[in-house]
């Protein structure tokens, strides 16, 4: 009997099931290491941590603290900043070494790292920064949507950045190779190619995206390719984290991002 993936085409999308092939392909191959958070328990600080405490994420940030990570009416968790400008709320993987199998793992670019993430924006996406990604920092000295797309020397993923001096409209795809940053986006820091997908206050997004064989990224939003740096592959990497983020930007006002569901993969090593 054949392989019961044979027939999939990891490029094709199921919209009637909203998820597409490539995330059946992570959750029912036994090659790849697969981990999906529902969030039955809030992340806390890595100090703070306690057996009611999410085991497998924690959050991190300037000036974020444990009660600014709350469940979310509807499933997920709410991170908020604290209201100053430039607070940020990270989600990211346990780095306690037996606390979790995520502490153990290096995402590694030749093993097909792959996110998916049900990401719903707060109710004001003005002077805001939002990201999604698999990167090589944690963002905690970056105080601008800028400095956050340039300071990885390694990353990929999804960033959105309304402020003075870096306006965006849209999700930006970011691939970063060795501290070279190619965007497809509407900052036009590279190929002035928009996105399309236009980031809107209390909006719920599905993004995904991962590297394929060559280490080349592929982005979707809402089930739709909305990128694929096909000229863009990362170099051999093994210090990569995921990374799920909100940062005041611009103003000194709280802000706030929901995450509904989280996965992460890549191949078993």
């Amino acid at each position: 009997m054949g392989s019961a993936l044979t027939h999939i085409d990891k490029h094709s999308h199921f919209n009637d099931l909203d998820v597409s092939s490539e995330y059946i392909r992570r959750t029912l191959s036994p090659k790849y290491f697969t981990h999906t958070e529902r969030f039955y328990h809030v992340p806390a600080l890595n100090a703070e941590i306690a057996i009611a405490n999410n085991l497998e994420w924690e959050v991190i940030g300037d000036n974020m603290t444990a009660v600014l990570t709350t469940y979310a009416t509807g499933g997920g968790i709410t991170l908020t900043t604290a209201g100053a400008d430039a607070d940020q709320g990270i989600l990211r993987s346990h780095l306690d070494t037996k606390q979790s199998a995520l502490a153990q793992i290096d995402w590694s670019t030749s093993r097909e790292p792959y996110m998916r993430v049900d990401l719903v924006t707060g109710a004001s996406v003005a002077d805001i920064a939002l990201w999604a990604r698999f990167a090589s920092t944690d963002s905690l000295s970056e105080a601008t949507a800028a400095l956050l797309i340039s300071d990885p020397a390694d990353q990929f993923g999804f960033l959105f950045g309304e402020a003075t001096g870096d306006f965006n409209t849209t999700w930006s795809a970011v691939t970063s190779r060795g501290g070279t940053d190619t965007q497809t986006n509407s900052l036009k820091l590279a190929d002035n190619t928009a996105s399309g997908v236009t980031v809107a206050a209390s909006t719920l997004y599905r993004m995904e995206f991962w590297l394929d064989s060559d280490r080349k990224p592929h982005y979707y939003i809402n089930d739709i390719k909305v990128a694929t740096a096909d000229n863009t592959a990362l170099g051999a990497v093994t210090t990569l984290d995921p990374y799920i983020g909100v940062m005041a930007e611009g103003a000194a006002a709280a802000k706030a991002v929901t995450i509904r569901s989280l996965t992460v993969s890549q191949l078993y090593g």
